[in-house]
């Protein structure tokens, strides 16, 4: 969905901001007939506020049975009607320890442990660093 949004030199940021503004609106309902009819999941990653999930806004008119599935690092005191929040903890140590090895390819042993725990608090336990960087371990030890 590519809307140009054509600025004139001297425009007035209200003016900036009304052109965007547009641009979105179009790009909404060029989505919506897109998706209209169909069956589908959105899925938003990292959301950091209601503006973000208002440009899936796409209004009343939808005959589209679609999902949306968000996930955030903060915690929305006022989620929106029809949502459900689902807390995921972090990882605890044997979690975290067997989710490096599986990405790695490393076996927990005694030579390694040191090192996985190292690695494991600086990833702070977080399910998808300990992933990523079980990754990168196993890239830079397979030739």
């Amino acid at each position: 969905f590519y809307n140009e949004v054509f600025l004139q030199p001297g425009n007035m940021r209200s003016k900036i901001a009304a052109k965007i503004i547009q641009a979105i609106e179009k790009s909404k309902l060029e989505m919506s007939q897109i998706i209209d009819g169909l069956k589908i999941l959105i899925v938003l990653d990292d959301v950091w506020n209601h503006e973000d999930v208002e440009l899936f806004n796409f209004g009343e008119s939808m005959t589209s049975s679609f999902r949306m599935l968000l996930t955030s690092r903060t915690l929305d005191m006022e989620p929106c009607r029809g949502s459900e929040v689902l807390n995921v903890e972090l990882l605890n140590t044997n979690e975290a320890s067997s989710l490096f090895c599986i990405e790695s390819g490393l076996d927990l042993d005694a030579d390694n442990a040191e090192v996985i725990d190292s690695i494991l608090k600086m990833c702070g336990y977080l399910p998808l660093t300990v992933r990523m960087i079980g990754r990168l371990v196993k890239n830079k030890i397979q030739p």
